[in-house]
């Protein structure tokens, strides 16, 4: 039997403040550090104080049992939510997608997988469009179709080899606000500004649905303007 259980035993059928105060000091003097942890002492001392009574008569409640002794001060991080195949398929075509897209200098591309250049394609989207990005993580991995670990693992990356830089926003007693993440790398910054517009990047909230249609017409519009300025003039249309 344990130290840990052996004494809460004790403590249980402790009957007298003498007997709780004569336990206490077998934790703190024999037990501690040697059989006892830090928190196991400081669980077994706080639950001496509980026993104590206000007058010569120990406690009639006991202390609670081993397992359920350890109480976290912060909520539960929810279970990850399980992806359906079909969603899974479609998170892996858009990560190899972004991923293989042209949106990171062919001298940059190489320090990064496939998965984390997919993450830095979400952010250099958002950050043509407004000048930096200030998406959560959850919301950039789920643009870019990888996990938390991922976009974490590649804005580290990415920071550590002077490409970005990300600003903190902590609040006291509040929930942090999202990182300001903005390219610090000229060549970076040079090479989304001379690329094709990111805006349609999946998930963007500056994606725009164009009709086809209009945009054929526009097209035909442009062709015939050219083709009519090339003709040589119409004699019959000519005055005089």
């Amino acid at each position: 039997m344990s130290a840990l259980v052996s004494m809460q035993d004790r403590i249980n059928t402790a009957a007298t403040r003498e007997e709780l105060d004569q336990l206490l000091r077998i934790v703190w003097a024999d037990l501690w550090p040697r059989e006892l942890s830090d928190a196991d002492a400081q669980f077994l001392a706080e639950a001496i104080q509980a026993r104590k009574p206000e007058r010569k008569i120990a406690a009639v409640k006991p202390v609670a049992k081993l397992n359920c002794r350890v109480v976290s001060r912060f909520a539960p991080r929810p279970c990850r939510t399980r992806l359906t195949e079909e969603e899974r398929v479609k998170r892996r075509h858009r990560k190899r997608v972004l991923g293989s897209s042209s949106m990171m200098p062919d001298t940059m591309r190489h320090h990064f997988t496939e998965g984390e250049r997919a993450v830095l394609f979400v952010i250099s989207s958002e950050i043509k469009q407004q000048g930096c990005c200030d998406l959560s993580v959850d919301e950039i991995g789920d643009r870019a179709g990888v996990r938390r670990t991922t976009v974490q693992n590649a804005m580290h990356q990415a920071r550590l080899l002077g490409f970005l830089n990300i600003t903190e926003r902590p609040q006291r007693g509040a929930k942090n606000l999202t990182n300001i993440i903005r390219i610090t790398s000229a060549e970076w910054l040079t090479w989304i500004k001379r690329g094709p517009s990111a805006s349609r990047v999946i998930g963007s909230r500056f994606s725009k649905n164009v009709s086809t249609s209009e945009t054929e017409d526009l097209r035909k519009k442009v062709a015939w303007q050219y083709d009519r300025r090339d003709r040589p003039p119409d004699p019959h249309s000519l005055e005089g």
